[in-house]
């Protein structure tokens, strides 16, 4: 998608180019010092908001950035760029569906615009793909594998069409690589491999993760910090944004740390542990209320188990 906004409908004075120049070159709690100051002398300057919302994403602050850019919306509801840079926020989540929302908003609003259409266009691409994916997942077959390859190539032309396995996943980008090589080989793999939790052994295992999922959730609710990041796993995976574990931390205390109360429901949780008891995945539907921002998501979670106890891996969104 394309990258941030920067630029405002009206001409911004001088003040508004000095708190740009802070955004750019990084003095971002600069710059949002001196937004303040404006928003104090005149709550409504919708200018403000639009450029607080952009320190606050440039600082990784997405919700305090969201907040913002509503708040633009609010004031002047017939601008189109607050709905774009709220797109590209979503779409850094990795909620496409809020992205595309956004961005038709956009083009209710500006009609015809070039770059908004083409952003669209790639957004339904990776919801497209996400869903045969999914649909790989369940019951791989060479005919839903042709229409996923074909629609792999319309985002990158270099990709093959040659549907053998080997070559296959060696033109898929890595990124989409790992998806494609389990949908491929689940058929092969056996029931033992990946089973739903149904033996005596499995069970306990099964409630095992339960407990596990639910201190994450309760420690999550709570606002502890200490517990929640003992819930992952050293080798955890953050989203791509993050450079690094500690910096997905950061991100974490910042947003955690900022909400009077967080309250999160979990719910149709379905558990499938591997034959050695040593993996599992567990796919839910999440509830998330807090004093900013109120959400509702498929997630999945993978655990490992590390000295006795399970650990989160990874975690994502399930379109």
């Amino acid at each position: 998608m394309a990258a941030l906004l920067m630029a405002m409908p009206a001409t911004a004075n001088e003040s508004y180019q000095q708190i740009k120049s802070n955004i750019e070159s990084g003095k971002i709690d600069l710059a949002l010092e001196r937004i303040k100051r404006e928003i104090k002398h005149n709550p409504d300057d919708y200018r403000a908001w639009f450029l607080m919302g952009v320190a606050y994403t440039r600082g990784q602050q997405f919700h305090q950035a969201m907040e913002s850019f509503q708040r633009v919306i609010e004031i002047h509801p017939m601008l189109a760029e607050p709905h774009n840079n709220l797109a590209v926020i979503y779409n850094a989540l990795g909620d496409y569906r809020a992205a595309a929302r956004e961005l038709e908003a956009s083009l209710k609003k500006k009609p015809g615009d070039a770059v908004t259409e083409e952003n669209l266009a790639e957004l339904h691409l990776k919801l497209a793909l996400e869903h045969y994916r999914r649909a790989l997942k369940r019951a791989p077959n060479p005919a839903l594998e042709q229409r996923y390859m074909r629609l792999l190539k319309v985002r990158d032309p270099r990709i093959s069409p040659d549907l053998s396995e080997k070559r296959v996943l060696a033109a898929i980008p890595e990124a989409e690589k790992k998806s494609v090589q389990e949908s491929v080989h689940v058929a092969k793999a056996g029931k033992d491999q990946l089973m739903e939790v149904h033996s005596p052994v499995s069970n306990k295992a099964a409630e095992r993760v339960r407990e596990a999922v639910e201190v994450w959730r309760q420690a999550w609710s709570d606002r502890d910090l200490g517990t929640y990041f003992q819930m992952y796993a050293t080798d955890f995976q953050p989203p791509e944004r993050f450079a690094s574990i500690q910096l997905w931390k950061q991100y974490k205390k910042r947003v955690i740390g900022s909400q009077s109360h967080i309250d999160i429901e979990l719910s149709d949780l379905k558990i499938t542990v591997d034959s050695s008891e040593k993996r599992a995945s567990i796919i839910f539907f999440q509830k998330f209320r807090s004093n900013s921002y109120n959400g509702d998501d498929a997630k999945r979670l993978e655990m490992k188990m590390y000295s006795g106890e399970w650990k989160i891996v990874s975690e994502d969104s399930v379109l």
